[in-house]
């Protein structure tokens, strides 16, 4: 995962932008807070008009789900009213030279009632991946989520014997 990651962080190559990159790193931020404000809404109409046809999601420990309407039923527990939340915050966007791919990575926080599919709790990191369209607009065709273990109380070292 972390040579896949460095790999797309050389092609993409967030040097200094050619042509229309310019501004377009607050644009692609401004597109994943519109998914994750999507998300905390449990709007998935508004959130589905972010993916692009053939978006694919690796979400952690299942399989991936590819295009709109599979992403769509891998993500429906987040979007029903009695299912878990999902909170995301993104960290740091950066554009291709060609200024028609992106990526940016944040992380997430999941909250919600106890049931199958349903997480109690959890957080982790993400990285999506965004390509411009003709019209200016940044469409989602890539979201990898991992995953953190929830961390244990420190209570200090032992008592001496």
């Amino acid at each position: 995962m972390i040579l896949a990651l460095s790999m797309l962080a050389a092609w993409l190559d967030a040097g200094p932008a050619k042509g229309g990159a310019t501004g377009a790193s607050p644009a692609v931020r401004q597109a994943d807070l519109a998914r994750c404000a999507a998300m905390a809404a449990r709007d998935l109409d508004r959130f589905s008009s972010l993916l692009s046809e053939d978006v694919a999601f690796f979400p952690d420990g299942m399989p991936v789900a590819s295009g709109r309407a599979a992403v769509r039923e891998l993500l429906a527990p987040f979007f029903d009213p009695k299912g878990p939340a999902m909170r995301c915050e993104p960290k740091t966007a950066h554009v291709s030279r060609s200024a028609d791919l992106a990526y940016v990575t944040g992380t997430y926080d999941v909250t919600g009632p106890e049931a199958e599919r349903s997480p109690t709790r959890g957080h982790g990191k993400y990285v999506t991946l965004w390509r411009r369209q003709r019209g200016g607009a940044w469409k989602l065709v890539l979201a990898i989520g991992n995953g953190e273990p929830v961390r244990e109380r420190d209570f200090g070292p032992p008592p001496p014997p």
